[in-house]
């Protein structure tokens, strides 16, 4: 999918794992524009800075895997502190912040 957004926004008609966004014609506003359909299309959130650190394709693929792997760990001990603090009484969690 990332492959396919690359293309759209670059106007190219096919992307490999080896190309470089800029090497394709890319720069920053196309950049933004390929961001936001990242997001957007995949859920996923990665910076402007990622892409000008890694600008090919596999690269980038595994900067974006590798940050929402991360965020992903946040969330489950985010849920995980929720869960416990759901089982504690009105009195324990009173302890707690005061």
């Amino acid at each position: 999918q990332l492959a396919a957004i690359w293309a759209d926004v670059l106007k190219v008609e096919q992307v490999g794992r080896s190309d470089n966004f800029f090497e394709l014609g890319g720069h920053s506003l196309l950049a933004v524009q390929m961001l936001v359909r990242v997001r957007e299309q995949l859920q996923r959130e990665v910076g402007l800075k990622d892409l000008f650190e890694q600008p090919v394709l596999a690269d980038f693929c595994a900067t974006l895997h590798e940050k929402n792997g991360e965020s992903d760990h946040a969330l489950d001990e985010l849920t995980k502190s929720l869960e416990a603090l759901k089982r504690l009484s009105a009195e324990e969690i009173d302890n707690l912040i005061a």
